[in-house]
């Protein structure tokens, strides 16, 4: 533009004609305002440009923090993007709280190199995260053999907790290692919030419905139960729908509350399943005589009515853990004044 310009202020000073000037000031005019605006276009295209580029990028890094933490989080915390959140922003929610841990996990990372572990698990969280979508949680913690899980709905944690046991057992008919899944379940109010520093930050559940949930996964191995729920969690749920059996109280190393559980046992092998219904009412009668302090007839009860010492079978666990529990506070009488028939464990 600016050549165009001295070009023509050129031709204007050696114009004698008047006209001619005229003419000459008007196509400066003319071309100067075209190159003007042509150059605004340019620069203002320009910015336009970079001010998308700018959002898309911004776009693209949320997208990409989403990956590491769930969107539905910071919609809990009361914002829309990561770039808002702050250190100690929180908040409260009732939910129920779903752990899960692979039973077999050692056994099957022994046989494998690092590298193999590691797709194993990948295979595995690909197939167990869409169930997890699908009933609208939220996986807030992957945890190498297992997941934290959120929903707010206790029966669609139970429903996934059902459905990932039943792609446990598909994926143990076509895979080359066998694995066992434990899932403990719970409810109640917990603190959802961010923790950390200016420089990083991590999501974070404060609760003891967070810590009795994953208790509650540990003591399926020693009850022989797929899904262990709480009783709090179940009073919200139509458990008659399910096929369960009450097992009684616990209370768990640390904490002094006492919680009763229900196995539910709706994806157990067809085995287990078929003793664990045709035995629940003998059972539950065994936890009622334990509860009464009556353990010589509770230990009868589990001893030669639920086959308890037979550890081979996981169907017959709870019974030989009841039975444990029986033989030592009848030789040892109860732990504390005011036990009111729960399973203290000591260990963790």
């Amino acid at each position: 533009m600016q050549r165009t310009t001295q070009h023509i202020m050129q031709i204007c000073l050696h114009s004698s004609n008047q006209a001619s000037l005229a003419l000459l000031l008007a196509t400066f005019t003319t071309v100067a305002l075209t190159s003007l605006l042509a150059w605004l276009l340019v620069v203002g295209t320009d910015v336009e440009y970079r001010r998308l580029m700018k959002d898309q990028q911004c776009a693209n890094v949320e997208i990409s923090i989403a990956k590491f933490v769930p969107t539905e989080l910071l919609v809990l915390l009361g914002h829309t993007k990561m770039m808002d959140v702050k250190n100690g922003d929180r908040t409260l929610l009732n939910t129920a709280v779903m752990f899960s841990g692979l039973r077999d996990f050692t056994a099957i990372a022994s046989k494998l190199t690092a590298d193999e572990t590691f797709e194993w698990l990948m295979n595995f969280t690909s197939i167990m995260t869409p169930i997890v979508r699908s009933k609208k949680g939220l996986i807030d913690k992957y945890l190498g053999d297992g997941f934290m899980i959120l929903n707010r709905v206790p029966t669609l944690a139970l429903s996934t907790a059902i459905e990932i046991q039943a792609a446990t057992d598909v994926l143990n008919e076509t895979g080359d290692h066998k694995a066992t899944m434990g899932i403990g379940i719970h409810s109640g109010v917990v603190c959802v919030g961010t923790l950390g520093d200016s420089g990083r930050l991590d999501t974070t559940l404060i609760s003891n419905v967070v810590n009795l949930a994953s208790r509650f996964e540990l003591l399926t191995k020693y009850y022989g139960c797929r899904i262990l729920i709480s009783l709090t969690c179940a009073k919200r749920i139509r458990i008659e729908k399910y096929a369960h059996r009450s097992l009684g109280g616990v209370r768990v190393k640390g904490s002094r509350e006492v919680h009763d559980l229900v196995d539910v046992f709706s994806t157990d092998p067809i085995d287990d399943r078929i003793f664990k219904g045709e035995t629940k009412d003998e059972f539950e009668l065994g936890i009622r005589l334990y509860r009464d302090r009556n353990f010589e007839h509770a230990m009868k009860k589990f001893r030669y009515k639920l086959g308890a010492g037979k550890e081979d079978n996981p169907a017959q666990k709870a019974a030989q853990m009841k039975l444990y529990f029986c033989s030592k506070y009848h030789r040892e009488g109860v732990p504390y004044d005011g036990w009111m028939g729960e399973d203290v464990w000591d260990k963790k």
